[in-house]
C-alpha cells in the first residue's frame, strides 16, 4: 500500500508538471492543429504573443463600452467577430465597468512618441484577458483615418501584440490599410480556436477608407 501510494503520487505530479507546461504555451485551450499550416503557425508566434505567451479573451459575450461614441464601432467589431468565427463576441455596452474600455485624450504617447491610439492591457491573467483599455488621440492638430485607427486598435484588443512588417495589412504599424489577408484570420481563429478553413470567403474587411479627418473631427 505504502508503495502504490507513492506511485500515485508520483503520477499526480506528473499530471500536474504535464498540464502546467501545456497551460503556458497554450493555457487550457489548445486550438485544433490539424489542417493548421506551418505558415498560419508561424504568424501566430511572431504577432499573437505577449511575454511569451498566447493571449486572448474568453469564449462567449465580451463588453466593449465606448467612451467615444464612435458611430462605426458596430462595424468594427462585426468585423472582428467575424474574423474570430463566434468562439469570442464582441459587443456594444452601455456600462461603464465593461472589460474593454474606449475613451479619449489629448495627446497620447508611446516611447515618447505622440501615437494616434494606444492599447493598454491592464490585467491579463494565464493568457486571458481581464480589462483592456484603448485611449484615442483626440489632439486637434493630428490628423488620420479614423476608421482604420479604431480598426487596428481593436485588432491589438483581441490578442495581436506585435504589429506585422510593412503597411500591407490592417495591423502594420501605420495602419494606413483596412486589409486584413486571410492568414491573418486563420491566425485569429487558430488563437480563439475556430476550425480553419482555408477556402474562407473573409479576406479583407472591405469598407471605406477614406475616412481622414481631423481627430478631434466628426466621427
Amino acid at each position: 500500500m505504502k508503495n502504490k501510494g507513492i506511485l500515485i503520487i508520483i503520477m499526480a505530479l506528473s499530471l500536474l508538471t504535464t498540464l502546467s507546461s501545456c497551460s503556458v504555451y497554450y493555457f487550457g485551450f489548445p486550438p485544433n492543429t490539424e489542417n493548421v499550416s506551418p505558415e498560419v503557425l508561424d504568424y501566430v508566434k511572431a504577432h499573437f504573443y505577449y511575454c511569451g505567451q498566447i493571449t486572448r479573451w474568453n469564449d462567449g459575450f465580451i463588453d466593449v463600452y465606448d467612451e467615444t461614441n464612435y458611430k462605426r464601432m458596430p462595424e468594427i467589431l462585426k468585423i472582428w467577430n467575424e474574423a474570430i468565427g463566434g468562439s469570442t463576441i464582441f459587443r456594444l455596452s452601455q456600462n461603464p465597468n465593461s472589460p474593454i474600455h474606449i475613451f479619449n485624450q489629448n495627446g497620447v504617447f508611446y516611447e515618447s512618441e505622440e501615437v494616434c491610439a494606444l492599447t493598454i492591457d491592464q490585467n491579463c491573467i494565464n493568457g486571458w484577458h481581464r480589462d483592456t483599455i484603448v485611449i484615442i488621440n483626440s489632439n486637434p492638430n493630428l490628423f488620420y483615418n479614423k476608421f482604420n485607427i479604431y480598426l487596428h486598435e481593436f485588432g491589438h484588443v483581441i490578442g495581436f501584440d506585435n504589429h506585422t512588417i510593412g503597411d500591407d495589412d490592417i495591423m502594420g504599424y501605420t495602419a494606413t490599410t483596412c486589409v486584413i489577408p486571410e492568414i491573418m484570420v486563420a491566425a485569429v481563429r487558430y488563437v480563439y480556436g475556430a476550425k480553419t478553413d482555408f477556402s474562407m470567403e473573409f479576406k479583407t474587411a472591405n469598407h471605406s477608407n477614406s475616412e481622414v479627418m481631423a481627430a478631434s473631427g466628426t466621427p
